[in-house]
């Protein structure tokens, strides 16, 4: 079976991120996958990336947060597979996909798009919407996703398959365990981690302000284009020592940050945060998680009182609320983190996705033949 995947760039982490894995899994279970990524820059490129072709296709600059490339869009009409799979939002293979798509296409729906685009954004929208009743099936990475008002009014064949985490990437080492038992010292027994992107719609700016209510240590893994106004709000509110930037970690460094945490927290105010892959990390480490009651996958991967807890987004004093309330009952703490990790285990690992994914085309090629 031969599949062409196509990212709307190369951008690590999100949706790039799993549109790797998923396709390196895949590869392992003996599809054929050939992933095309817009790079920016001025030639093509083909190189492989565990286990699967990478066409890397030039642009001609960047619009609606994506790279613009006709060489994705012309592979993404020609090249030969058996099922096309495209990860959204990506306005570039929707356009195009939208007026040619013969072989069966799968779409992974990420998230809606920011209404912040304005009419170039509704024009895309109407693209996607005529390419959502062409696709054989639109995966939704959480049921709560399948009230979305783009779907519904595409009235889209659709399909439940969460986004999975790598455990391996999880390893619990003893560099690992080394690195937490150090950050424990220097961050005391009380700390609130954030891991992911320092971009708007994360909700950071009211994490921050949360943070004047709580007698503990705040700790942000990531980097992004807020890091330096975030770095300038923690000073005007004189949150001093009590909130560290750590920048971009991964592997051994990550996990000690996690391991180091009392609890995870994911305020995102946006619906560009539409699953939160934070959660499934953390639950993973056995960490509880506060997240916000966003109308899109975030509470449902992290369930009120079962797994973490749930605030309304924006509300700062819910948030230190939340924050006191598992920092004070340690034992209400971990019994979260554990009730989240047997879920995540069962429904959240990238083994898991990969295998729901391979079954869904097998349906699709079955049907055609």
């Amino acid at each position: 079976m031969r599949v062409l995947m196509l990212c709307k760039d190369c951008v690590a982490g999100g949706t790039t991120r799993h549109a790797v894995d998923l396709a390196s899994d895949l590869a392992e279970r003996g599809v054929e996958v050939e992933l095309v990524m817009p790079a920016g820059g001025h030639a093509f490129e083909v190189t492989e990336v565990e286990g699967c072709r990478v066409h890397r296709t030039p642009s001609l600059g960047r619009a609606l947060s994506t790279e613009m490339s006709p060489g994705a869009f012309w592979l993404a009409c020609t090249r030969r597979a058996d099922i096309v799979h495209m990860h959204i939002p990506n306005p570039v293979a929707a356009c195009a996909l939208s007026l040619r798509s013969r072989r069966p296409l799968v779409i992974t729906y990420h998230c809606d798009m920011d209404r912040r685009f304005g009419l170039p954004g509704a024009m895309y929208r109407a693209a996607l919407r005529r390419l959502m009743r062409r696709a054989a099936t639109v995966i939704l990475t959480s049921e709560s996703f399948r009230e979305s008002a783009e779907i519904r009014a595409a009235g889209a064949r659709t399909r439940v398959i969460p986004l999975g985490v790598r455990v391996e990437r999880l390893r619990i080492e003893a560099r690992a365990l080394a690195l937490a038992e150090t950050l424990r010292r220097r961050w005391g027994e009380r700390v609130v981690l954030f891991v992911g992107r320092l971009v708007y719609y994360k909700g950071l700016d009211v994490l921050l302000r949360a943070a004047r209510h709580v007698d503990a240590r705040f700790v942000l893994v990531g980097d992004g284009p807020e890091r330096a106004r975030l770095e300038a709000l923690a000073v005007d509110l004189a949150l001093g020592t009590r909130v560290e930037f750590l920048g971009h970690q991964e592997g051994s460094p990550l996990v000690a940050a996690y391991l180091a945490a009392s609890l995870v927290v994911l305020p995102s105010t946006g619906i560009g945060e539409s699953f939160g892959q934070t959660q499934v990390e953390a639950a993973l480490l056995g960490k509880p998680v506060v997240s916000t009651s966003l109308p899109t996958g975030v509470p449902w991967v992290n369930l009120h009182e079962r797994s973490g807890l749930i605030v309304t987004p924006g509300d700062e004093r819910a948030l230190a609320a939340a924050f006191r309330r598992l920092l004070d009952d340690p034992e209400y703490a971990r019994a979260l983190g554990a009730e989240g990790r047997a879920r995540a285990e069962r429904e959240f690992t990238a083994d898991v996705m990969a295998d729901r994914t391979l079954q869904l085309y097998r349906d699709l090629v079955g049907q055609s033949t």
